[in-house]
């Protein structure tokens, strides 16, 4: 691995700071076996702010590409955000890592709260999928759904790509790899490849890309739950309960993402806008990490979202 440089030092101090209170909450859910995640929650900074906020990350990513939403979203109420189990610093889960799953995954962390009603659910990319799939399958729970650059209809090139027989035996050889020659070079060439789709056109955090590498080469496991969280193409199972969902969701897409082009997700949006007509699609500027590189603009369209009385408010 290269030699860590100021920005990285930087950046694992950051995300360091992300999992401070964090502990492993007990999940108690319909699961064939015991789930265990990696969970924060923080309290509103004001007595007055009543909602409740459960946030979903991204495949493959974790709890602290939310550290520039955190800020904004106490203000308004609680927050509690999770690592989906085999990613960040969550323990793998044996059972197949389904939208099913990781919206029952959510429904129990929820649970494990007292959380059973009242909740914004804010997903970005397949944290959006998860939040839809939770929206389909527990209504009573969420009380609206913001999608940030969520996965769209149909899979983009890349997720069939992941599909392919042997992805995950490939993704997980390398990455318990990437520390030895000749896979080094490889697992960076990767890592670069990877972040830079997901941040374009913005610029890429200064010690993003090796904070992310070191994070994924001491635990080589998370590449193959990455390529396990696909498996059976998710965007079918999306398209499938899209008529099943009520719930007003908010879709929020960067103009420029190159990871879910915005007309993937505009797909989708069509086919649950006939259900949902209280849901609505949104384009800011920026690309498919635009909540992170520009929370501005999307804090934003949130603020507008939730100054609306919706049914099932708290």
């Amino acid at each position: 691995m290269p030699s860590p440089t100021a920005e990285s030092r930087v950046y694992a101090e950051s995300l360091e700071a992300s999992y401070a209170g964090s502990y492993i909450a007990d999940l108690d859910g319909a699961f064939r076996e015991p789930v265990r995640v990696c969970a924060v929650h923080y309290p509103a900074t004001h007595e007055a702010a009543k909602r409740r906020f459960l946030l979903l990350h991204g495949n493959p990513s974790h709890l602290h590409h939310f550290s520039a939403n955190l800020a904004f979203l106490r203000e308004r109420g609680e927050v509690a955000l999770f690592d989906a189990p085999g990613f960040g610093r969550s323990p793998a889960a044996r059972e197949p890592i389904s939208l099913p799953f990781l919206a029952e995954v959510a429904r129990a962390f929820a649970a494990s709260l007292g959380w059973h009603h009242g909740v914004d659910v804010i997903g970005q990319s397949h944290g959006g999928a998860v939040a839809q799939t939770l929206a389909a399958r527990s209504p009573e729970l969420v009380r609206s759904g913001i999608l940030l650059c969520t996965m769209g209809y149909p899979a983009t090139f890349a997720l069939r790509l992941g599909m392919l027989p042997g992805a995950e035996q490939v993704t997980h050889a390398v990455a318990s790899r990437a520390t030895r020659f000749p896979f080094r070079s490889l697992a960076v060439a990767f890592a670069r490849a990877e972040t830079r789709a997901s941040f374009a056109p913005d610029a890429i955090p200064e010690g993003l890309c090796e904070g992310e590498l070191a994070l994924v080469a001491a635990r080589p496991e998370i590449q193959r739950s990455s390529i396990r969280a696909i498996h059976g193409d998710p965007t079918r199972i999306l398209r499938e309960q899209a008529p099943r969902i009520r719930t007003p969701l908010l879709f929020v897409h960067g103009v420029g993402d190159r990871l879910v082009p915005i007309a993937f997700a505009e797909r989708l949006f069509a086919m649950v806008a006939p259900s949902s007509p209280g849901s609505r699609f949104v384009r800011v500027e920026g690309g498919h990490m635009v909540h992170l590189t520009h929370p501005g603009r999307v804090h934003a369209e949130l603020a507008r979202w939730f100054a609306e009385d919706r049914p099932g408010a708290v």
